[in-house]
């Protein structure tokens, strides 16, 4: 169902109906109070025909479970983004691995949030590491190297059989293993 909003002035005596267009829906939002008190509008919000209008309520802290689940399937990939990059800590443990891989294909810059948080706060899943580790997107596999939170032979193998040169660079790096000093353990 599509949603209106429209506010009603009141005097005392007469009501007058006010229809604010989009842009000023979402400039009423970044000033509306970020309290629980207003979660059940951030929720019906979270449902408006604009994608600008749903950023903007995912940029807040007091959503419902139920604006949560709503706003990390969004069509629109700016209002994930926004969503995750405010709330990637308290959202993350409430996906299920099936809706992760999903979000981690969809977008490369959500993937890189996931390599950046591997191995943090529970996020241990193995079938997204193997996702991450095998990504398409260099900057995801650098940073899951990079990682000092993903598996020892995880990152060993990384250092060694990725194809770039970037992506061993970030385990030098981040790890102070030389990949000779490695490869040779690895031989012995």
């Amino acid at each position: 169902m599509p949603i209106s909003t429209k506010f009603a002035l009141y005097d005392g005596e007469t009501v007058i109906s006010i229809s604010p267009s989009d842009n000023d829906l979402v400039a009423l939002l970044a000033v509306l109070p970020d309290t629980f008190d207003w979660a059940g509008v951030f929720e019906m919000l979270a449902s408006h025909g604009n994608s600008e209008v749903r950023k903007a309520v995912a940029a807040k802290a007091s959503l419902t479970l139920r604006s949560i689940k709503q706003l990390v399937d969004d069509s629109a990939i700016a209002v994930v983004k926004q969503l995750l990059t405010r709330h990637f800590d308290s959202i993350y443990p409430q996906l299920p691995t099936a809706e992760m891989l999903l979000i981690c294909k969809r977008d490369p810059e959500l993937a890189l949030s996931f390599a950046e948080h591997f191995g943090m706060n529970g996020l241990h899943d193995e079938t997204l590491r193997e996702l991450l580790e095998n990504h398409p997107d260099l900057l995801v596999r650098r940073n899951l190297a990079a990682n000092p939170f993903v598996p020892d032979e995880v990152l060993r193998r990384m250092a060694v059989t990725d194809e770039n040169d970037s992506v061993r660079n970030a385990f030098e790096n981040a790890h102070g293993i030389k990949l000779d000093e490695l490869t040779d353990s690895k031989t012995t």
